[in-house]
C-alpha cells in the first residue's frame, strides 16, 4: 500500500520551500504576506501528513491483524476470539505514535500474539511496553537471537557448532552500538549475558512479535544443518592432490548443509554418518584397513579412486560405490557427493 504521507516528501533533505510548493504555494509576495501565507501552507502540510501517516498506519495494522488465515473458518475463528480492549488500544496508539514505520507489522503482530496467546495482564503489558521501548533494529536482533537459539545452522566457515556457540557468537562484539543493544535486551530480561543464552520469557517475546516464517534459518539467509556429519578420509594428506581433492568434497557437501571432516578414518572415534575414502596406488597401513573394514560394516563409504592404478582390492572393506576420477574429475565428484547426500537426505537425524 502506497504511504501518502511519504509521498508529500520522498526525500530525506529538503527546505521548507519545497514543502510548502507541494502544498500549492509556489511564489509569495515579498514581505507583507510572506510569513502569514508561509505559515498556514506548514500548518497544512504538517495536518496532511500526520493525517495521512495515521490513516496508511491504521489500514497496515488492521489489514495485518485479520491476514494469514488459510480458510474463512480460521477466520471467523479467530475473529470471535476475546482480548483486552485496553491491550488493543494500548498496542494501537502505540504504532500510532511511533517514529519507525517499519514497526507496523510488528505491532500488529504483537495484538495478534496477544488475542491467541494466553498471557498473564502483567505480561501482555510488559511485552507492549517492551515493543515500544525497543527500536525496529533492536527488535530484528532479538529475532535473530531467537533463530540462533532454536536451530542448528551451517557456519559461514568452520564447522557446526551448535545453537549455545551460535548465541554466544552473536553475542560476543565490540560494537559500541551492538552493544548498547545486548544490554538493553538483558536489563528487560529476553536474554541471559552470562549463560549466553535467550531467556524464556525472551522466546515467548519473540514469538508473539514475528510469524512463524520470519523465525526460520531461511528467513536471514542461513541454511539449517542436516545432522549428518561426513568424513572425507585420506591417507595421504601430505600430497597435494589428496588435499585438493578433499578440499573440492568439502565445499560441496557444505552446499547440501552437511558437515565434512577431513582426516583418516578410526574405528569407535567418531559421530560420522557417512564416509569418502581417497584412494590413489599406495597401500593402507593395517591399523587402518581394520578401522576401514569395521566401519565399513556400520556407515555408507564411497570409494573414490584420484586414478586408475589406485582400484587395488581391499579385502573385508564394503564400499557403497566406487568411482575414478581419470576420465571426468567433476563428474565423480558430483556424483560421489551426490551418492552420499541422495542417501542421508531420507535419514532422519536430531540435532
Amino acid at each position: 500500500m502506497p504511504d501518502k504521507s511519504l509521498d508529500r516528501s520522498k526525500k530525506t533533505a529538503t527546505t521548507i520551500a519545497e514543502l510548502l510548493a507541494k502544498e500549492g504555494l509556489s511564489s509569495v509576495i515579498p514581505f507583507g504576506g510572506l510569513l502569514y501565507d508561509a505559515s498556514k501552507a506548514l500548518i497544512l502540510h504538517t495536518r496532511n501528513y500526520i493525517s495521512d501517516r495515521t490513516n496508511d498506519r491504521m489500514e497496515d495494522f488492521c489489514e495485518h491483524l485479520i491476514s494469514g488465515r488459510a480458510s474463512d473458518e480460521e477466520l471467523k475463528v479467530f475473529l470471535e476470539k476475546k482480548f483486552d480492549m485496553d491491550d488493543y488500544y494500548a498496542v494501537l496508539s502505540s504504532c500510532m505514535q511511533d517514529i519507525e514505520n517499519e514497526k507496523v507489522l510488528i505491532y500488529s503482530e504483537l495484538m495478534k500474539g496477544l488475542i491467541e496467546g494466553d498471557f498473564s495482564p502483567e505480561i501482555r503489558r510488559y511485552f507492549i511496553k517492551s515493543c515500544k521501548e525497543l527500536t525496529f533494529a533492536e527488535l530484528s536482533f532479538l529475532r535473530e537471537i531467537y533463530i540462533n537459539s532454536e536451530y542448528v545452522m551451517m557456519p559461514h566457515s568452520g564447522c557446526v557448532t551448535g545453537t549455545a556457540h551460535q548465541v554466544k557468537q552473536i553475542l560476543t562484539t565490540n560494537d559500541p552500538f551492538r552493544r548498547i543493544t545486548i544490554e538493553r535486551l538483558i536489563s528487560l530480561g529476553f536474554v541471559n549475558n552470562q549463560l549466553n543464552e535467550m531467556t524464556p520469557l525472551g522466546k515467548k517475546f519473540g514469538l508473539v512479535l514475528f510469524p512463524s516464517e520470519s523465525l526460520t534459518p531461511e528467513s536471514i539467509n542461513r541454511k539449517r544443518f542436516s545432522g549428518h556429519h561426513v568424513l572425507i578420509a585420506s591417507y595421504q594428506l601430505s600430497d597435494q592432490n589428496h588435499v585438493s581433492l578433499a578440499m573440492q568434497l568439502q565445499d560441496r557437501f557444505i552446499q547440501k548443509n552437511i558437515q565434512p571432516q577431513i582426516a583418516v578414518l578410526k574405528y569407535g572415534v567418531f559421530p560420522f554418518s557417512a564416509a569418502v575414502v581417497l584412494m590413489d596406488g599406495k597401500l593402507i597401513e593395517r591399523e587402518y584397513l581394520e578401522s576401514l573394514r569395521r566401519c565399513s560394516n556400520l556407515i555408507p563409504i564411497v570409494r573414490l579412486n584420484l586414478n586408475s592404478t589406485a582400484s587395488n582390492y581391499l579385502e573385508g572393506v564394503r564400499f557403497l560405490s566406487e568411482l575414478c576420477l581419470e576420465e571426468d574429475p567433476d563428474e565423480a565428484i558430483n556424483k560421489t557427493v551426490e551418492i552420499i547426500s541422495g542417501l542421508l537426505i531420507t535419514t532422519k537425524c536430531d540435532n
